[in-house]
């Protein structure tokens, strides 16, 4: 498992109509795996960098509303899957939700994801049948 101090997650920026360069190669691995990352205005973008190795190794975004936000664009490079990574970018996003005084926080859900979401108390609100997503809802 990677330590959460081994993981420098930086802020990119938002407002883009596309992903930023830094992160291309993120969304070229992702769509080899047939994932087609989209992007909007209101995202904001997050870099994930393993230190040790000063390797980018995930990102993920967010829209922040007064009062509730949607977690966006989460993806881990395959090579980093299952060592802790997802886990603390949700953990992050979430502290920066409690920082920006919201409460309510939503997202879409993989097969991959939903369990980290329900192991912190999030809600299932509707499955998309043929899509194989869930939109979950959690309260902090």
């Amino acid at each position: 498992m990677i330590d959460r101090k081994d993981l420098i997650i930086t802020e990119v920026g938002s407002g883009y109509e596309q992903f930023p360069s830094v992160l291309q190669p993120i969304v070229d691995i992702s769509k080899t795996e047939g994932r087609n990352q989209s992007i909007g205005k209101m995202t904001t973008i997050y870099k994930v960098e393993y230190e040790p190795l000063n390797l980018l190794v995930a990102m993920c975004g967010a829209i922040w509303y007064k009062g509730t936000c949607k977690f966006k664009n989460t993806y881990v490079v395959p090579q980093f899957r299952k060592k802790g990574v997802f886990k603390h970018m949700i953990d992050f996003r979430i502290e920066e939700a409690r920082k920006r005084k919201i409460r309510l926080i939503n997202t879409i859900c993989t097969k991959m994801s939903i369990n980290e979401y329900l192991r912190r108390g999030a809600t299932k609100v509707r499955y998309y049948d043929g899509w194989g997503l869930t939109y979950v809802r959690l309260e902090i």
